[in-house]
């Protein structure tokens, strides 16, 4: 599945990357006003009101392009990256109506793009990794403002980006992998951009540290954390800190053989989560770091009746919340919820046919209530719920399709991206 390839290369980060395969699946955001996503399949930039009621914002014709990321600041205002015949369209969306601000090359060929938009706490610049103009399969970072001028602030080459992060500390973080001939990531670096200094790298990966790093997450503490998947002193990958105070990198924990992808969710004060999708059973298991103790703890292996561990999320009340793929009674997957002061694992809702065939790989916390998708686009179906924790009761907020029109809500009881040439606002697709 394409959830899984992804996670395998370490392109993958749960709510803030977007690694598409030119584009199929539902990608859900969370701000301070709520919840809101785009579905590429049926080309719908959408939002969940106050009242927990889905809206679509603005529905993309084939002549204004396919919409494959997106950004919202506190003036309802939408930024994102959409898809035109290959091109690649930075686009503005505000009361109505939707501007292109800037046009991006296509890529030399099929293949995982890392889509990222990171916008700075002032609304003003948007970080974005765009593929380099007259080169084969090459990227480079630029910073735009919201009218849509560009600058590249550094050229990747061979290396292919993985991830971007803002800090603590107003500084652009990131991931960056060199490609082999056999396609696998190889060596790795971790790099930094600051509006005063620039770009530089910060450290670059020996094969005993891991290679291939992946996603990253930030720590409370304001510290940089990543896994690798590959080398490492077991040959499975690595977990790692960056400390941008100290300028220290250290390598906590050293996965051992068998042990799968891995990645990580998320972060409290003190402690890291994550998962992977090997191990002894081979379905994955759910992991936490104690960063006090310097401490692994393995909190639950997944079993074949249960399905392989898709992803999991932090949810404010402490606990963990997650899906599996293919497990339960009906072999289309459960979701969790672990309690981490009791070391609990439970079952809160069994999916069926009936609820969508597909991946579950997209789970949100929000306001005491869940928000995911199942993804069947191979077959036209997609699928957007929402689980409210107290009571524990499951709605379909939506049904995207593109065989059928779309199904009415319905509540179940659980008992169970300056050196390019710019471009004006304009409102027809850019030359």
């Amino acid at each position: 599945m394409l959830s899984k390839i992804v996670k395998v290369l370490g392109l993958l980060s749960l709510t803030s990357i977007i690694c598409l395969l030119c584009g199929c699946e539902v990608t859900l955001y969370k701000d301070s006003k709520g919840i809101y996503g785009v579905d590429p399949m049926t080309m719908t930039l959408f939002e969940i009101d106050a009242k927990n009621q889905f809206r679509v914002v603005h529905q993309f014709t084939q002549g204004e392009g396919k919409p494959l990321a997106v950004l919202r600041t506190d003036t309802s205002t939408f930024y994102g990256i959409c898809q035109h015949q290959k091109r690649f369209i930075l686009f503005r969306y505000r009361q109505g109506k939707l501007s292109y601000l800037q046009s991006f090359p296509s890529m030399s060929s099929e293949g995982f793009y890392p889509f990222k938009l990171v916008l700075t706490p002032d609304h003003r610049i948007l970080y974005i990794i765009v593929p380099q103009r007259g080169a084969h399969n090459t990227f480079v970072l630029d910073a735009c403002t919201i009218r849509g001028q560009c600058r590249v602030l550094h050229h990747f080459g061979r290396v292919q980006p993985s991830d971007l992060l803002l800090g603590h500390d107003g500084s652009l973080y990131g991931t960056a992998y060199d490609v082999s001939q056999t396609q696998e990531p190889a060596g790795g670096l971790l790099f930094q951009y600051n509006q005063n200094t620039g770009f530089r790298i910060l450290h670059r990966f020996k094969a005993v540290e891991g290679w291939g790093p992946g996603n990253l997450i930030l720590g409370a503490d304001g510290s940089i954390y990543g896994v690798t998947d590959q080398k490492g002193r077991y040959g499975d990958g690595t977990l790692f800190r960056y400390d941008p105070r100290s300028r220290r990198f250290r390598v906590l924990y050293a996965f051992l053989k068998d042990d799968g992808a891995v990645f990580l969710y998320a972060a409290s004060r003190y402690s890291l989560y994550g998962g992977s999708m090997g191990g002894v059973q081979g379905n994955g298991y759910l992991f936490s770091y104690d960063l006090k103790q310097d401490k692994m703890r393995i909190l639950h292996r997944f079993t074949s009746g249960e399905g392989g561990i898709d992803t999991v999320v932090l949810g404010g009340d402490g606990n963990l919340y997650g899906t599996t793929d293919y497990g339960g009674k009906y072999k289309e997957g459960v979701l969790f919820q672990f309690n981490v002061a009791r070391h609990r694992y439970r079952v809160l809702h069994v999916f069926n046919p009936s609820e969508g065939k597909g991946i579950k790989d997209t789970l949100i916390w929000s306001n005491a209530r869940l928000y995911g998708t199942v993804d069947n686009s191979e077959e036209g179906d997609e699928w957007l719920y929402t689980l409210d924790i107290r009571p524990r009761v499951i709605r379909f907020l939506h049904h995207f399709s593109t065989n059928s029109g779309n199904t009415a809500s319905k509540d179940i009881t659980v008992g169970r991206a300056f050196e390019q040439v710019l471009l004006p606002c304009r409102n027809t697709i850019p030359a």
